[in-house]
């Protein structure tokens, strides 16, 4: 099985997108108060996307689950 036409083009541009978007910025995850350093993680098809630094849990690879962040960071747990 081969993968569809362009899948790996339009995973690397959603990782392309995501990484521009945190330039400077840290993550908060949905609605949460908690504001994370940023470090970079593999994604699909060996993508890097910007994710939670401390590693705590995002609810899979939904890169709709995160949100850039221009506040300091909040979070207390040490990777």
């Amino acid at each position: 099985m081969t993968d569809a036409p362009g899948l790996h083009e339009a995973l690397a541009a959603l990782a392309a997108a995501a990484r521009s978007a945190y330039a400077d910025a840290n993550l908060r995850v949905r609605s949460s108060g908690i504001v994370h350093a940023v470090a970079m993680t593999r994604w699909l098809g060996g993508e890097r996307m910007p994710g939670p630094a401390c590693m705590v849990g995002v609810s899979g690879w939904d890169p709709g689950a995160t949100h850039p962040d221009r506040g300091p960071v909040t979070c207390q747990r040490r990777r």
